[in-house]
């Protein structure tokens, strides 16, 4: 099949060389190439994990199921405040 590709320049040095080296036509070694990037694994595909790490027991007396109605209320303060400093 043909196609038309626009590469850099130093890719297609590279790519000539490369193919003069090996003794193989630029569309052989063009192909080749293409083939080994598609079938490869890029390196940002690895697994990544984040390590975690225990942090005890709950304090008594501490809901934390409560945390974002507080988070609310601290919220409605500051902004309480701030409406009653531009006054």
């Amino acid at each position: 099949m043909r196609t038309t590709v626009d590469l850099e320049p130093s890719i297609l040095e590279r790519i000539r060389k490369e193919a003069h080296r090996r003794g193989i036509s630029f569309k052989d070694m063009l192909t080749l190439v293409l083939r080994r990037g598609l079938e490869s694994r890029p390196e940002s595909a690895k697994r990544f994990r984040t390590p975690t790490f225990a942090m005890g027991e709950p304090q008594p007396g501490v809901r934390l199921e409560k945390a974002l109605r507080v988070a609310e209320e601290l919220h409605d303060d500051v902004a309480a405040t701030s409406l009653r400093a531009r006054r």
